[in-house]
């Protein structure tokens, strides 16, 4: 009765009064230590909250949303402890969502190009046959990312998402289209042919920043565009 109380109060201060009389009869309720987590953690209270979360954990080992949530909550006081919680439960759970959500947040975070690179690598591999939302949001900013550090990899990329995905086939394709593109010019500025990089270059454009294919790939095209004309005037 306690539990169902709180549960209706919702976000109600007294729902913790019902919370606390539901664990004290009942000690193992993952769900209602978990709920007493979410309130302390909303209030700012991050003493109550860290005491809430590990009694969660204890109870509940088995669910990857609850080993998510602690790992981040520890993440401003030890993100090293962080890190390795987010790497046990890819390792634990490495089909469910919450590791994509992990993975995701790994490489964006991490500091180096071939750190990013191995996380997200790692989500397209584990994910491609599993598709879920982070792992999308995490090949589109994986390929922006690859536009400047890796133009190759960047192309073989779009081309396996066009290939795998289904809904947003026609956005790979003119990722796919861009990098093609970008690649050319780049290999004829390597070659030294200025005029038909510039022809390349002239023709590629890009998609509006409103536009779910967008890439910002502006500062690259200025800088071929640098190139060309630096090319161009020593001719």
């Amino acid at each position: 009765i306690s539990y169902t109380a709180a549960r209706l109060l919702g976000d109600d201060p007294r729902a913790d009064d019902y919370l606390k009389k539901a664990v004290k009869i009942n000690p193992q309720m993952s769900l209602a230590w978990r709920l007493l987590w979410f309130n302390a953690d909303q209030r700012g209270d991050s003493v109550l909250s860290r005491e809430y979360s590990e009694k969660t954990i204890s109870l509940d080992k088995d669910n990857p949303e609850v080993a998510y949530s602690y790992a981040e909550l520890i993440r401003g006081t030890d993100r090293n402890k962080s890190d390795s919680l987010l790497l046990e439960l890819i390792r634990r759970f490495p089909k469910n969502v919450f590791s994509a959500r992990s993975l995701y947040f790994l490489g964006i975070r991490s500091e180096t190009v071939e750190e990013k690179e191995v996380y997200f690598d790692l989500l397209y591999s584990s994910f491609i046959e599993n598709q879920n939302d982070w792992f999308v949001v995490g090949m589109n900013d994986y390929f922006d990312l690859l536009l400047i550090t890796n133009l190759n990899k960047a192309y073989d990329l779009a081309l396996k998402m066009q290939m795998k995905v289904e809904l947003t086939r026609h956005v790979w394709h003119k990722k796919r289209t861009l990098a093609r593109d970008l690649l050319r010019v780049r290999n004829l500025v390597v070659e030294k042919k200025p005029e038909e990089a510039l022809k390349v270059l002239n023709n590629i454009t890009l998609s509006s920043r409103a536009d779910i294919s967008y890439v910002p790939a502006e500062d690259l095209l200025l800088l071929f565009r640098c190139q060309i004309d630096e090319l161009a005037g020593m001719n």
